[in-house]
């Protein structure tokens, strides 16, 4: 036997850790996983563990099946071992069981991945100040700041406000935000806005009120409404941006 075979069968035994993976990270947009291979890899191996073990522990307690981790280490060995002869034996004699125990096994791991990242949400398990936040935080930092994730109530919209350079005048930006998306990095590339304005960013210098105390949404004397249903932003042209969170129930 070549060591593909083994190769084979350790990719199995890590597969459910891959799955469940893939089911109970919240994928931001588009963007399919932005962390390093290595980490994502230990991810996967400790969950794959986990469930392998789990899994085997299941069989045991509810079937008379029992895993041989004889002919199974063997198999891993591969031509190392003096008893794979043995082992493939075993295998061949009856390998219903075997496929029946690793494809029940990959179905339990994409429901345990859909219901635990159900259980994270659901409980907000994941919200800033919760107590196990770090070890359950999602790689979606996009996500929790444009839905107000970590505040104690959602808001009812959230307002945009981004400085943009025209030429050589600087021009502020307002809106209230309906979509965003992200390129392949992770990184924000495009905000689409609804009831768009715009103005010079030097009117700040010449109005007499506070640049602060102003509503961007509905200061329609200093803003200049900009036609159109919606507005696309290309966040690489953005100098700074600005996130408010709206509240219409006061």
């Amino acid at each position: 036997m070549n060591v593909a075979f083994s190769a084979l069968l350790v990719f199995l035994l890590l597969l459910p850790g891959f799955l469940f993976r893939t089911y109970f990270k919240r994928a931001e947009k588009v963007v399919l996983d932005i962390k390093p291979f290595g980490q994502a890899a230990i991810d996967a191996f400790l969950a794959a563990l986990v469930l392998d073990l789990a899994w085997v522990w299941g069989a045991a307690l509810v079937t008379s099946y029992r895993v041989n981790f004889n002919a199974l280490l063997t198999l891993v060995a591969g031509d190392k071992s003096t008893n794979l002869d043995g082992a493939i034996a075993a295998v061949a004699a009856d390998p219903w069981h075997p496929g029946i125990f690793f494809a029940s096994l990959y179905a339990f791991a994409i429901l345990a991945g859909f219901g635990s990242r159900y259980a994270v949400t659901r409980w907000r398990l994941d919200r800033r100040g919760a107590p196990l936040a770090n070890f359950f935080r999602f790689d979606t930092p996009w996500y929790y700041l444009f839905t107000g994730y970590d505040r104690a109530t959602p808001p009812d919209g959230v307002a945009i406000g981004a400085v943009v350079c025209l030429g050589s005048t600087a021009y502020l930006y307002t809106g209230v935000l309906i979509e965003y998306f992200l390129d392949e990095q992770g990184q924000l590339n495009r905000l689409v806005l609804a009831s768009a304005a715009r103005r010079p960013l030097s009117d700040d210098q010449t109005s007499g009120g506070g640049a602060g105390q102003e509503n961007p949404i509905i200061d329609e004397e200093r803003f200049y409404p900009i036609e159109g249903d919606y507005f696309v932003l290309r966040y690489s042209e953005v100098l700074t941006l600005n996130v408010r969170y709206l509240d219409l129930s006061g």
